[in-house]
């Protein structure tokens, strides 16, 4: 038999982006196990960078209102499980229209899924489609910053 090579064994060890870096990332361990402080600190950066900049877009689009920062790191926390559950589903689902606006009906969805999530969300609401489309379209700019820096 000899040796094996690593990739046989854990398939995901030389994976380097996607499935092993969003779900292993948060969990702290390295492919060779060793735990970096940072995998640790980088989910809670997040939702408390999320928490401010959506305090911040409170003040600029009229028509959202957040009361405080637990109402807010909470609607950061329910943001995150949307954008990692609910988003890729109802994306998949509305691959067809996606395709035929050629890209802009996701634009569309973040902002419905902005406006649900203040029914859901104590201490968070939204008065319409136009502030959620804005507050989305400023929210993910903030993401992807970070995402960016992070």
């Amino acid at each position: 038999m000899g040796d094996i090579p690593a990739a046989i064994v854990h398939p995901f060890s030389q994976l380097k982006s996607g499935f092993r870096q969003v779900f292993c990332g948060y969990i702290a361990a390295t492919a060779d196990g060793h735990y970096n402080a940072f995998m640790i600190l980088k989910p809670v950066i997040w939702v408390a960078a999320i928490a401010a900049a959506l305090l911040g877009i409170a003040q600029i689009v009229p028509g959202i209102e957040v009361t405080g920062w637990y109402a807010a790191f909470i609607t950061a926390l329910v943001w995150g499980l949307i954008l990692l559950l609910v988003r890729p589903i109802l994306t998949l689902l509305t691959l067809p229209i996606n395709f035929i606006t050629l890209g802009l009906f996701s634009f569309v969805l973040n902002a419905l899924l902005f406006w649900c999530m203040a029914g859901v969300v104590p201490g968070f609401s939204v008065s319409g489609f136009l502030p959620a489309l804005e507050g989305s379209v400023l929210l993910t700019l903030v993401a992807w910053a970070l995402n960016v820096v992070l």
